[in-house]
């Protein structure tokens, strides 16, 4: 037979949550204090669904750039070997350029300066 003090123990005990097990059945979302907080957990909920949404369509962009570029790379790459694009120097083509504007390299000095002692 249990004594009354025993019984009081068991009683407070029953009576008293833990705050793991207030968050945990639930019991934290009914108490007046969290229901003044509700608009701002709902904020937070609607802000942490957009972060996770834009990560989302972030990789998906990354993907997608990433794709293109290999693409743009092995096309680039087919150009270059095949044998209707040859690659050209710019130098070369300036020069070539400057030929047909009819200039022509000329090596000749005009005036010899020399110093006499």
């Amino acid at each position: 037979m249990k004594t009354i003090h025993q019984q009081q123990e068991n009683t407070d005990k029953k009576k008293t949550k833990g705050y793991f097990w207030k968050i945990l059945g639930g019991d934290i979302l009914v108490s007046k204090a969290v229901v003044q907080w509700y608009p701002y957990l709902l904020l937070l909920f609607i802000l942490g669904a957009i972060l996770v949404y834009n990560d989302k369509l972030i990789s998906k962009k990354n993907k997608t750039i990433a794709d293109k570029d290999r693409e743009y790379k092995t096309l680039n790459l087919k150009i270059k070997n095949s044998s209707a694009y040859m690659y050209f120097d710019t130098d070369s083509t300036l020069m070539q350029m400057i030929k047909e504007q009819g200039f022509i390299q000329n090596n000749k000095t005009i005036y010899k300066i020399s110093v006499r002692e």
